[in-house]
């Protein structure tokens, strides 16, 4: 992989995520830029390594899962984009235009596109494959967006990040392979739950009034069914049903709560960002 790699950029650097096996030893004898990290830091941690390691001269990086699963003969495919200035970030999509979504396992293409959903809806985007580790970036760019990311959530947050800075995200159909022997040791749901989790939190933080307005709206439709329910029982058996009665009171309440939080909080947002502006023009002058 880091052979066929090297005919398409300058530098191959491998950043070994505290592994035990001799992946390090192995890229050092075909001549990649190595560093090992002392543990298992994840792959957030394992990135934002490799572009420290990429330093200031580099124009342009590619990203590529150590894995094996994507082609190192697509990278031209990747960049070519960036080289005619159409993107600042390129993703290349399993499910573009290839036959490589029928390849997927149904549970990853069931989880792919509820991540892909919650990423879109979080950073404004129409992304197909929100999770692809297979990336072309503008390195000018990425320097000026902060990705706080942990383990995993780093490909959906550095969408977000590029998304609010307005900078230009398009995608590239891929191929992609499963058979490889060394796959993810995470099981996929605790996997897929983590990122999930990541991506809700980044839609409370900056649009909480969507995310507690959609948990509202859910919660109201939930009393509306249950009330109706207990009231056509009522009328047609004379019997009230207790049980689904403290339900419709219950979701009532959680309708009323969410929409009260997300009001409370999208003002409060508004307000910390008010005031930063505030102090930046302060400062300036």
């Amino acid at each position: 992989m880091i052979i066929k790699t090297r005919q398409y950029v300058h530098r191959v650097i491998v950043v070994d995520d505290g592994s035990d096996d001799a992946t390090a030893d192995i890229a050092k004898a075909v001549d990649a830029i190595v560093y090992k990290l002392p543990k298992n830091m994840g792959k957030s941690c394992a990135l934002y390594k490799g572009f420290q390691l990429a330093g200031d001269e580099c124009q342009y990086v590619v990203i590529l899962d150590g894995d094996a699963q994507h082609n190192p003969d697509e990278i031209p495919r990747l960049l070519d984009p960036l080289l005619h200035e159409k993107a600042d970030m390129v993703i290349g999509s399993r499910f573009l235009g290839t036959d490589s979504e029928h390849d997927i396992p149904l549970y990853r293409q069931v989880g792919q596109r509820i991540l892909n959903v919650a990423t879109n809806v979080g950073a404004n985007t129409s992304i197909t494959d929100s999770q692809s580790g297979f990336r072309a970036i503008n390195m000018e760019k990425l320097r000026t967006v902060k990705c706080n990311s942990k383990d995993y959530n780093i490909e959906s947050d550095m969408i977000h990040a590029f998304a609010q800075k307005g900078y230009r995200i398009c995608e590239v159909p891929i191929s992609v392979r499963y058979n490889i022997p060394f796959k993810h040791k995470k099981p996929p749901f605790a996997h897929g739950f983590g990122v999930l989790l990541g991506i809700l939190n980044k839609i409370v933080y900056h649009k909480p009034l969507l995310f507690f307005g959609i948990l509202s709206v859910g919660a109201g439709i939930g009393f509306i069914a249950s009330i109706s329910y207990v009231i056509h029982i009522y009328r047609t058996a004379g019997e009230l049903l207790i049980g689904f009665s403290l339900v419709s009171m219950v979701l009532l309440l959680m309708a009323f709560m969410s929409f009260n939080t997300g009001v409370m909080m999208n003002y409060l947002l508004n307000y910390i960002d008010l005031r930063r502006k505030e102090n930046a023009e302060d400062s300036d002058e």
